[in-house]
């Protein structure tokens, strides 16, 4: 057999295939690869990228609420915030929700601006903002209905997210899979570019967090439950693998 020169192989051309998330390419060109790992400037590569997912159901909620008040003193603010702060906090008991499940996100009394314009407006304004930390995600809209009824001025939002365990074991899962899916595709190229994989250069990942929109239900009237429907949370990790190869 010849000698054959050995051409350096990098990975530029993308393909893209459904369901499996995955981009990779092949070209040959004159320039080395550069992967992380220290190797001959020669030697051949093959690098691609795959992208894993999983999901699980939410099972955790965290909801936002402020309590809000104005007056023409800041003493005054801060009484009515803590009347009211107090009251969330007896209603959400009442709910079953514990106070080590309710958190200060922020505190706050300053001038109200609005007075400026407005000589009749309070001098005033306060605002004390609490998270309500759930493991029970069916509990958010009762956490909901006891912080309004119990004295918050409004809902900022509700966040679904996962336990770091759960959060962990998901991100296992689409690590696999993209891995899985990174090497079937180099292993296509590397056949059919006339080549061997024998080992791997260098790893490195991305990983995305979706977390589902919290949406409120139509309540069905006044003094209806409010109702909160969320999807799961995914995980989405994106591994560039680069390997060694040798021609065949």
């Amino acid at each position: 057999m010849r000698k054959q020169t050995l051409a350096t192989v990098a990975v530029a051309v993308a393909v893209l295939l459904a369901g499996g998330g995955l981009a990779a390419a092949v070209s040959s060109n004159d320039q080395p690869a550069q992967p992380a790992t220290q190797q001959s400037s020669d030697a051949p590569t093959v690098t691609v990228t795959g992208v894993g997912d999983a999901e699980a159901a939410a099972d955790r909620a965290v909801v936002a609420v402020t309590v809000e008040a104005t007056a023409d003193s800041a003493s005054e603010v801060r009484e009515a915030l803590a009347t009211d702060a107090d009251g969330m906090r007896g209603a959400l008991a009442d709910a079953g929700i514990d106070g080590d499940q309710l958190r200060t996100a922020r505190y706050d009394i300053s001038r109200n601006y609005e007075s400026r314009e407005n000589p009749d407006a309070p001098a005033y304004r306060g605002q004390h903002s609490f998270e309500i930390r759930l493991s029970d995600t069916d509990a958010v809209g009762t956490a909901i209905d006891a912080a309004v009824d119990g004295g918050a001025s409004y809902v900022e939002n509700v966040r679904f997210t996962l336990f770091e365990e759960t959060r962990q074991e998901l991100r296992t899962q689409a690590l696999a899979e993209a891995m899985e899916t990174a090497r079937g595709e180099a292993e296509t190229l590397a056949d059919n570019g006339g080549l061997e994989l024998t080992g791997t250069a260098d790893i490195s990942t991305t990983t995305d967090y979706n977390r589902p929109v919290a949406y409120a239900a139509d309540s069905g009237g006044a003094g209806a439950a409010t109702s909160i429907d969320a999807g799961p949370v995914s995980v989405s990790v994106t591994v560039q693998v680069t390997y060694d190869a040798q021609n065949v």
